[in-house]
């Protein structure tokens, strides 16, 4: 069943002489099994790290995992994520998706990523990226930790998930970056912004309209 994840790697498709055919039968079988199915996908996962190069497998790879849907598909979703940023990758969108639609079920395995790559800076932007369309609790202590991360754009977003979590005790984290400061005058006034709708919303005030 997993080798139907290959059927489209191959020289052929790859030099557009025949059409991708999506092995939608496959995926359908491996999510059916749900958990079973995992360490069948893992040798699939373990080569794209070793090649570094793009393979059609691996969005399909990436979509059974994401309909699996388990804290141990998130697990594994986060490790091709970061093969995807090391290889220069647009699957990372494609993880970023999954993750995001996983809500709750993702936690555990993105905090753990942003713990284990938090000197990284894309990883830790697209980890905080999914956060941001996250309601779950366990996510505020590292979206107050990474109020203090030196990307502007991984403020915003930890800004945007505090927000979402709707906790007041952090307020008094937030104040601080109604002025924020940085070299870029956008990225400073954004972040801002951010930060007023933030307060606005956890304190149940009118919301402030953006600034042209």
């Amino acid at each position: 069943m997993v080798e139907s994840l290959l059927v489209n790697d191959r020289e052929e498709v790859y030099n557009g002489k025949e059409a991708l055919v999506e092995p939608k039968d496959a995926i359908e079988e491996l999510v059916r099994r749900k958990g079973s199915a995992i360490p069948a996908l893992i040798p699939l996962i373990e080569r794209y790290e070793k090649e570094k190069e793009r393979r059609n497998f691996v969005d399909y790879v990436i979509e059974t995992l994401g309909r699996i849907g388990s804290e141990r598909a998130m697990e594994l979703i986060t490790r091709i994520l970061l093969a995807t940023i090391a290889n220069d990758d647009d699957g990372s969108d494609t993880c970023l998706k999954w993750l995001r639609n996983s809500g709750r079920t993702a936690v555990p395995a993105l905090l753990r990523f942003m713990e284990a790559n938090y000197q990284d800076t894309i990883a830790v932007g697209y980890a905080a990226e999914a956060m941001e369309k996250i309601r779950d609790r366990r996510l505020v202590p590292m979206s107050v930790k990474l109020l203090q991360y030196p990307n502007p754009l991984v403020v915003q977003s930890a800004l945007l998930s505090l927000q979402l979590q709707g906790d007041k005790s952090v307020v008094p984290h937030i104040v601080p970056f109604k002025e924020y400061k940085h070299e870029h005058s956008g990225e400073q006034r954004q972040t801002r912004e951010f930060a007023s709708r933030a307060l606005a919303s956890l304190l149940g005030e009118d919301q402030p309209k953006p600034r042209d």
